[in-house]
């Protein structure tokens, strides 16, 4: 099954880089029966925006899973990410405390 990847983050996150094929909360709210019987999984940050969501999205009796960790997990593990132009390195932080993703990957905020 392919699983689909839920970025609930803000807009102004994702512009910086999101993983390949993600979409965004609203465009999965909008379209959920589209997405029946797949597995879904939440991100943010950090997890915990993504695990929220996935709180309320059991809520109405759908269920997503919530990547614990997030993006910054996924940076340790090496995982690729995206912009508008293609592969990048950078990742949107909420500032120099959580500057915690791989040495590999440059933060902003």
């Amino acid at each position: 099954e392919e699983v689909v990847l839920v970025d609930v983050r803000t807009r102004e996150e994702r512009e910086v880089s999101t993983i390949a094929g993600a979409i965004t909360a609203e465009d999965f709210q909008a379209e959920l029966n589209r997405f029946e019987g797949r597995p879904i999984v939440a991100f943010c940050t950090v997890g915990e925006r993504s695990a929220r969501f996935a709180q309320e999205m059991a809520e109405e009796g759908v269920v997503v899973l919530n990547f614990e960790g997030s993006l910054l997990a996924w940076t340790h593990d090496g995982g690729d990410l995206v912009d508008a132009r293609g592969s990048t390195r950078t990742l949107h932080v909420f500032g120099p405390t959580w500057d915690l993703a791989a040495g590999s990957y440059e933060v902003v905020w």
